[in-house]
């Protein structure tokens, strides 16, 4: 476990180091090939089988006699920027610290790889922060740099491929074997089951650095990036296509708009009545069924109130009149005089009230 650990933290350190301006290529296609190193140091773990507690781990780290150097050489990687002063890191490997604090890490040339190495390393090993589970030990100063000189950052990744290329030679893994499993990291970043833009984009992005920043270092892992590139164009022209073609059949449809959109009337029979949805007979309340209680008397008793005796007496009229009543005559007509008592007819008298009425002389 201690030296899985070791080698966790190595692994881990990195990702410290970041480009100081997003744009400059140079210092990404540096970056990049520091990236190259990690992964060798990876698949040189899995080889010996460092995360392993089966009997497939190489017994030969348990003893001493290998041990210690494989520590050390891990251990000069991982504090070879922390041992030194801010200028003497500045004026031997061209690396500052960044202006701005972050704790996030570089993204990992290969995270397949370094995703898998953290799972089988998180498994074996007692973990009590989140620190454990990225792998960097509590012990480490985590210092973040970044490139100041590409010309002296050069240097800084070619001691670090140095100490790589012992690491390997100590413990006999045959270059065959690294060179294998590179060639196969780089050709998986070009397959897709199932695309995705972003990780497409991402993966596309680094196998254009892999591309040119191994040209020279690496020509193997240089021309092994031309098929999962062109596996990748195809991937996105065919997406293009399958978009393009579905934007064509969504214009060539025809969309009806909400507004004109009507509901559709019900035809009617004619029949008001028969149209008309037949009403529920209302249920009597509960304080109406009091009221109509007559506590002992009989419908036709005697009203208490003097208006409910006038319209009873109204509703008698109304029901003796007969119904063959004269019908009501015109009002344009002129109303006959009324009689007196005697039959005679009665005659305008002039009110006493008023003065005598003068006379023509």
């Amino acid at each position: 476990v201690d030296l899985a650990r070791v080698f966790s933290t190595c692994v881990e350190s990195f990702g410290l180091i970041h480009p100081s301006k997003e744009w400059n290529k140079q210092q990404h296609l540096l970056i990049t090939l520091l990236g190259i190193q990690q992964g060798r140091l990876l698949i040189w773990g899995d080889v010996l089988g460092i995360t392993d507690s089966s009997p497939a781990r190489d017994t030969r780290l348990d003893q001493p006699i290998f041990r210690e150097p494989i520590e050390e050489r891990l251990q000069t990687i991982t504090f070879r920027l922390s041992r030194e002063t801010k200028a003497v890191a500045l004026s031997k490997y061209g690396l500052k610290p960044p202006k701005r604090f972050t704790s996030e890490y570089e993204r990992a040339l290969d995270i397949n790889r370094l995703g898998a190495f953290r799972t089988r390393f998180w498994a074996m090993t007692p973990h009590d922060s989140w620190k454990d589970r990225r792998g960097v030990g509590v012990t480490v100063t985590q210092t973040h740099w970044t490139i100041a000189d590409n010309t002296k950052f050069s240097d800084y990744v070619a001691a670090v491929r140095t100490d790589v290329d012992d690491l390997i030679s100590l413990m006999g893994v045959q270059d065959e074997q690294i060179d294998r499993a590179m060639k196969h990291d780089i050709k998986a970043l070009g397959w897709h089951p199932v695309f995705d833009k972003g990780k497409a984009a991402r993966d596309m992005t680094s196998l254009r650095l892999i591309r040119d920043a191994c040209v020279q270092a690496y020509p193997a892992y240089s021309a092994e990036t031309k098929g999962a590139l062109k596996y990748l164009e195809e991937e996105w022209s065919d997406n293009y296509a399958s978009m393009r073609a579905s934007r064509r059949q969504s214009e060539a449809t025809p969309t009806v708009p909400k507004g004109s959109m009507k509901v559709p009337e019900k035809k009617g029979t004619g029949n008001a009545k028969a149209d008309a949805t037949p009403l529920k007979p209302r249920k009597q309340g509960f304080l109406a069924s009091l009221r109509q209680l007559s506590f002992g008397k009989t419908k036709n008793s005697t009203p208490r109130s003097g208006n409910e005796k006038t319209s009873t007496a109204n509703s008698k009229t109304l029901t003796a009149t007969p119904s063959t009543t004269d019908p009501e005559r015109s009002k344009s007509a002129s109303e006959a005089k009324p009689d007196n008592e005697d039959g005679e007819a009665l005659m305008p008298q002039r009110s006493m009230s008023m003065t005598a009425v003068p006379t023509g002389r």
